[in-house]
């Protein structure tokens, strides 16, 4: 358990150096983003959950101000993903802010025993879900079966489908 303590901790050091260099060098409000998420979600792991939220909430003022756009959009992302990021961060902020005022600004555990490995947001594809209604859908046994009369041939006949287009 210290070995993880640590590493989050040391993971913590890291992304706060990353941000104050960058806003340093003022590289711009829109490239703080990324850097801002892993330092508010370390101190959530670190079970700082005040500052944590203090992070999210400068997270949430620059993505506001990506939306309205009198910040740029960052390279290699759009609009629906900083729209997705700003609920995700709302969610976070509404969740430590319930945490805080149920159990205080410190976590007791610390590392992925907290509860904040719970409440990052994850999304799941389109393949999870399920393809058929079990409560429509039956499986039916189907057989083939030859009658031999004079209507019916018991010959099997090839068709041609390359004559059918998609």
């Amino acid at each position: 358990m210290f070995k993880w303590v640590f590493f989050f901790f040391f993971f913590f050091f890291e992304y706060e150096k990353c941000v104050d260099l960058r806003e340093k060098y003022k590289v711009g409000d829109e490239n703080l983003i990324a850097p801002l998420i892993s330092l508010s979600q370390s101190y959530m792991f670190c079970g700082k959950r005040k500052e944590a939220v203090e992070y999210f909430e400068k997270v949430k003022k620059i993505l506001l101000d990506v939306r309205q756009k009198t910040t740029p959009l960052p390279e290699n992302t759009n609009e629906k993903i900083i729209r997705d990021t700003y609920d995700d961060v709302q969610i976070q902020i509404n969740d430590l802010k319930r945490q805080i005022e149920e159990e205080g600004e410190e976590g007791k555990e610390l590392g992925s025993q907290t509860i904040a490995k719970e409440l990052v947001v994850t999304t799941k594809s389109e393949f999870d879900k399920s393809v058929l209604n079990k409560e429509k859908a039956e499986v039916t046994k189907i057989t083939v079966s030859t009658v031999n009369n004079e209507e019916h041939v018991a010959k099997k006949r090839r068709i041609n489908l390359s004559n059918y287009k998609n």
